[in-house]
């Protein structure tokens, strides 16, 4: 029997968000000109062990659809200021949360199996 995806998008916050953001780090990403670039990511392989897959995919659901507001309280506090900082992303301070929370998600999506 297949499990079930995660049904429509999760507005609150679920109980392992703090838990699984605590393996994010940051991983050098190598650019087209051949250097290399901060790029905050997941452990995934952490995470997959450690988590159970409809807590990823509910995790991942809140990255990806919460509000400017809850990433602030959420997510936010979870960066360190050096991550924040030098992570690969716009400089515009909604616009980065939003994308760092869309990096950290779609790595959640792929540690429980899911292609984002």
């Amino acid at each position: 029997m297949r499990k079930s995806m995660i049904q429509g998008p999760v507005t609150e916050p679920p109980p392992q968000l703090a838990a699984i953001l605590e393996h994010m780090m940051l991983r050098p990403l190598k650019v087209p000109d051949g250097s290399s670039i901060p790029d905050l990511c997941l452990d995934k392989k952490a995470v997959k062990s450690l988590f159970q897959r409809q807590a990823l995919l509910a995790c991942s659901s809140f990255l990806l659809c919460a509000s400017n507001e809850r990433l602030k309280i959420e997510f936010r506090p979870h960066i360190s200021d050096e991550a924040w900082r030098t992570a690969m992303g716009p400089d515009d301070e909604l616009e980065r949360i939003h994308y760092l929370a869309g990096r950290v998600g779609a790595d959640m999506m792929r540690a429980a199996g899911v292609s984002p």
